[in-house]
C-alpha cells in the first residue's frame, strides 16, 4: 500500500514543478513584454521614487518609456526636476515664482543603479549620467552664501563657500538647444549661458579627435566679431602669446559650444567655450581621446584664455593647455578658482596648465605684477576635504609695493589721491580677506632674486628665501632669510585666522647690515678729499643689528598696528654719523656753520642703540642713545600707531664749548600725516632774557648768553648697552663715551651712573 502511494507522490511533485516553471515562464514573458513595451505603467512609480531620492518633484511627459535591464534607460517627450525643497536655494522667474531645477524636451536618459544608490545614500558626489540626449534643456543653478546648492540632491553635505559648482558627470551628452542660468553667491557670479553639443559624423569625430587639419574641420571666428580682449597679451618679461580664435562648429563637426553673459563681482562677465572633437564629458579611462579645447573669459578687468586639449570637457579632465591671463588683481582669479591668492596690483601671466584626476598642475612661465617679475611651479589637489596647494615661487624681482593692496594700501598705479586710509590717516584701514585663508592648505617654497622695498632710498634684499605654510587657517612665513648690504634678516611671521579677531605675531632678527650701503642718501656737504673730489658716502655708517618680538590682532593694517605689544631693539656697531647733522640736531649755529664751510666730516659713535616697548600700539623708547665724541643725543617720548600721533623729544648735550648756540631740545609732534618739528621754547626764552639783560651792560655782552659750555662727562654707553638685551653679545662697544649728567627726574638717569671723579 505504501508502494502504491509513491507513484502518485512523484506525480504530485512533478505537477508542482511544472506549475512553478510555468509561473517563471509567464513571469519572464511578462517581464520581456513589459521591457518590450517599455513599462508604461512605471511612469508614476518611477516619478515617485526619483522624487524621493532627489528630494524634489520629478515629472515625465505623456510619451514615456523605460527599460530596466542593466541600467535605467528612459525616454520621454519632456522631463522636469522641480525646485529645491522649501527654504532651499532656488532661482525665481520674473514673476517671483521658483524655477524648476531642470526642464528638458525630447529626452533620452540613462542612469546606472550605482549612481542612483550613491545619490540615495547622500555621498555628496555629483550625479553620474550615462546618457542625456535632449532637443531642449533648461538648467537653473543656485548656490547660497552658506554653500548649499540646488544641484546637491538628497542628504549631500553643502559645498564649501569657495569651491566650484559640481555639475553632474556625463558619459555622453547631446544638447541641441540648451540654456543654463546660474547664481553663485560665494563666487558672486550671475550668468546665463547658451549651450550646444554635437557628436557629428564618425569621420569628422575621428579627424577632430586626432587633431589633424583637413577641410572638414575648419578654424575660424564664430558668428560675429571676436570677443574684446582677443588680441595678444604680453606677459611678464616674455613675448606676447598669439591669440587663437574660437573653434567653429557646424553640423558635421563634433564638439561643444558655450556662450555666456552675466556679472562677476558686479562687473560684466563674458564666457566662450569651444571644443572640436568627440565629446567625452566624464571620461575616466586613461586611454580616452583628448579633444581640442578653447576657453575665453572676460570678467570685468580680468581676462583668461585657455587653449589646449582635454578628455573631460565639463570637468577639464586630462587637460593639457597653455593659458594667458591678465587683470586688476590676482585675488579675483583666486576667488574664481577656489585658490587663496593675495590682493595685488595689475598682473599679466602666461604658462601651462595640466590636470590629472583631482590634481591641477600650473607652470607659471612668467608673472608680471606691477613692476614685479615672478615665476613658479604649483600643484593644487582638490581631492582632500580642504584642497592643498604646494609648489615653488621664484622670480627675478618682487616689488613690495605690488603686494601693498593685500595689506590695504592703494595699488601702485592708482591715482595719487587714492587711499584706503581714513581721512587724516596714513595707515590703511581696509579689511583683509581673512576668511579665504580657510579655503585651502598650502606649503610653498619662496626664492626671490630681489625684494624691492619700494623706495630708491633703501637697498633691496638680494636674495629673499622662505617658506609659506597655510594649515587650518594658520598662515606662517617660516625660515625667512633675506640678505642686504652685507647683512641679513631672519625669523618668521604668523597669522592665526581661526579666532573671531585674527591674531598676528612676528619674531625677526637682523644683523650686520651696513648702513652706508643700505641707506642710499649721500652726504652732499661732505668735505673734499686731497684731489678736490667729494667722496660718495652716507650720513651714517656702521653695522646695524637688532631684533623684534611683536604680537597683535585685527583684520586690517590699522587695527593690527593699533594693538601691537612687544619689544624691539636696534644698535649700530663701529658706526659714524655726519658732524653737520649732530650740530644741526643740537641747534649749534656756530659749529654747524663751521662744519658746512669746511665740509662735513664723520664723528665716530661711541654707541648708538635703542630699545622700544610697545603697548596697545604705543611705541615708547625705553632707551634711545646716540653718543659721539662731540655730542650725546637722547630721545624720549612716544608715538602712537593707534592714533597716528607723535610726541617725541630729542635733547643734545655737548662735549665741548660753542660760542654761538641756541641749544634746546627739539620736539616732534603732530600726526603721521602732518608732523611738526620745532625747538622747545622754554630754553630759548631763558637765553633771550639773559641776552637782553646783558645787552643793558654792553651790546656785545649779550653774546655771552649764547655760549654753550662744556658739561661734565658721564658714561652713558656702558649702562645703555647693559640695559638693551643682546647688544653686548652683538659686540656693541661700551668705551669711555662722554655725556652730561642726566637730571634725577629723567627716566634714563638710572642708565648713566656717575663716572669716578665726576
Amino acid at each position: 500500500m505504501e508502494s502504491a502511494r509513491r507513484p502518485s507522490d512523484r506525480h504530485g511533485w512533478r505537477n508542482a514543478g511544472y506549475g512553478m516553471l510555468g509561473v517563471v515562464v509567464l513571469l519572464v514573458v511578462a517581464i520581456g513584454v513589459c521591457e518590450a513595451i517599455e513599462w508604461p505603467f512605471l511612469r508614476h512609480p518611477l516619478e515617485a521614487r526619483l522624487s524621493k531620492i532627489l528630494d524634489r518633484p520629478v515629472a515625465f511627459g505623456d510619451q514615456f518609456g523605460v527599460r530596466l535591464f542593466g541600467s535605467v534607460r528612459a525616454h520621454t517627450d519632456s522631463m522636469t526636476i522641480g525646485p529645491a525643497p522649501a527654504n532651499g536655494p532656488t532661482l525665481l522667474d520674473d514673476a517671483g515664482k521658483p524655477r524648476d531645477f531642470m526642464h528638458a524636451d525630447s529626452v533620452k536618459l540613462a542612469l546606472s543603479y550605482r549612481a542612483l544608490f550613491d545619490q540615495w545614500r547622500g555621498t555628496g558626489q555629483p550625479l553620474e549620467v550615462k546618457l542625456l540626449d535632449v532637443d531642449g534643456l533648461e538648467l537653473n543653478l543656485k548656490r547660497n552664501a552658506d554653500g548649499h546648492a540646488n544641484w546637491q540632491f538628497g542628504a549631500a553635505e553643502p559645498a564649501t563657500s569657495a569651491s566650484l559648482p559640481q555639475l553632474p558627470r556625463f558619459e555622453r551628452l547631446n544638447v541641441r538647444n540648451g540654456e543654463v542660468r546660474i547664481v553663485d553667491e560665494p563666487l558672486q557670479i550671475t550668468a546665463d549661458a547658451q549651450v550646444a553639443t554635437r557628436e557629428g559624423t564618425a569621420e569628422a569625430a575621428a579627424i577632430a579627435a586626432s587633431g589633424a587639419s583637413t577641410p572638414q574641420v575648419r578654424v575660424a571666428t564664430v558668428g560675429s566679431a571676436p570677443l574684446a580682449g582677443s588680441a595678444p597679451i604680453a606677459a611678464s618679461g616674455g613675448t606676447a602669446t598669439p591669440a587663437r580664435q574660437p573653434l567653429a562648429i557646424d553640423d558635421s563637426t563634433p564638439g561643444l559650444q558655450v556662450d555666456g553673459k552675466g556679472t562677476y563681482r558686479k562687473a560684466p562677465l563674458v564666457i566662450q567655450l569651444r571644443s572640436s572633437g568627440v565629446l567625452p564629458l566624464a571620461a575616466s579611462d586613461a586611454a580616452a581621446l583628448s579633444v581640442p579645447l578653447w576657453l575665453d573669459v572676460n570678467a570685468g578687468k580680468t581676462h583668461i584664455r585657455v587653449d589646449g586639449t582635454a578628455t573631460d570637457l565639463l570637468h577639464f579632465g586630462g587637460m593639457d593647455a597653455t593659458f594667458v591671463a591678465s587683470g586688476s588683481s590676482l585675488a579675483a582669479v583666486g576667488d574664481a578658482l577656489g585658490v587663496t591668492l593675495p590682493t595685488t596690483a595689475k598682473f599679466a601671466t602666461h604658462g601651462r596648465l595640466r590636470k590629472n584626476g583631482a590634481v591641477w598642475e600650473a607652470g607659471i612661465a612668467a608673472l608680471a605684477i606691477g613692476s614685479s617679475r615672478l615665476n613658479g611651479d604649483f600643484m593644487f589637489d582638490t581631492a582632500p576635504d580642504v584642497p592643498v596647494l604646494t609648489g615653488k615661487l621664484g622670480g627675478a624681482r618682487l616689488a613690495l609695493a605690488d603686494l601693498g593692496p593685500a595689506f590695504g594700501a592703494a595699488p601702485p598705479d592708482a591715482a595719487a589721491s587714492a587711499s584706503n586710509a581714513k581721512p587724516g590717516k596714513v595707515i590703511p584701514d581696509r579689511t583683509f580677506d581673512i576668511p579665504s585663508l580657510k579655503a585651502m592648505n598650502a606649503d610653498v617654497g619662496v626664492k626671490l632674486a630681489v625684494l624691492d622695498l619700494g623706495t630708491k632710498d633703501l637697498e633691496p634684499f638680494e636674495p629673499l628665501e622662505g617658506r609659506i605654510t597655510l594649515q587650518d587657517g594658520v598662515l606662517n612665513l617660516k625660515e625667512l632669510l633675506a640678505r642686504t648690504s652685507a647683512g641679513e634678516v631672519q625669523g618668521g611671521i604668523g597669522l592665526d585666522s581661526r579666532p573671531a579677531v585674527p591674531k598676528w605675531n612676528a619674531d625677526l632678527r637682523w644683523s650686520g647690515i651696513q648702513l652706508d650701503r643700505f641707506l642710499k642718501a649721500r652726504d652732499i656737504a661732505v668735505r673734499k678729499d686731497a684731489r678736490g673730489d667729494k667722496p660718495s658716502i652716507g650720513y651714517i655708517s656702521g653695522a646695524l643689528g637688532g631684533n623684534a618680538q611683536l604680537k597683535g590682532e585685527g583684520n586690517s593694517s590699522a587695527k593690527l598696528l593699533a594693538s601691537l605689544d612687544g619689544t624691539a631693539r636696534a644698535w649700530v656697531r663701529d658706526g659714524t654719523v655726519s658732524h653737520l647733522l649732530v650740530e644741526a640736531a643740537g641747534v649749534d649755529v656756530a659749529q654747524a656753520l663751521g662744519v658746512f664751510v669746511k665740509g662735513d666730516d664723520k664723528l665716530p659713535m661711541q654707541c648708538a642703540l635703542a630699545q622700544f616697548d610697545l603697548v596697545n600700539g604705543k611705541v615708547m623708547p625705553e632707551v634711545f642713545v646716540i653718543d659721539t665724541t662731540d655730542t650725546t643725543m637722547l630721545i624720549d617720548g612716544d608715538l602712537s600707531l593707534a592714533t597716528e600721533t607723535l610726541d617725541l623729544r630729542m635733547t643734545a648735550h655737548p662735549h665741548d664749548t660753542s660760542p654761538l648756540a641756541l641749544r634746546t631740545p627739539v620736539k616732534v609732534t603732530g600726526t603721521f600725516d602732518d608732523p611738526h618739528i620745532r625747538p622747545e621754547a622754554g630754553p630759548l626764552v631763558k637765553r633771550g632774557v639773559a641776552a637782553a639783560a646783558l645787552s643793558l651792560i654792553n651790546p656785545l655782552a649779550s653774546l655771552l648768553a649764547l655760549v654753550d659750555f662744556k658739561q661734565k662727562e658721564r658714561d652713558v654707553c656702558t649702562a645703555a648697552v647693559s640695559h638693551v638685551d643682546g647688544a653686548a653679545a652683538a659686540g656693541v662697544k661700551t668705551g669711555p663715551a662722554t655725556a652730561p649728567p642726566l637730571p634725577a627726574s629723567s627716566p634714563r638717569a638710572k642708565l648713566a651712573p656717575p663716572r669716578k671723579g665726576a
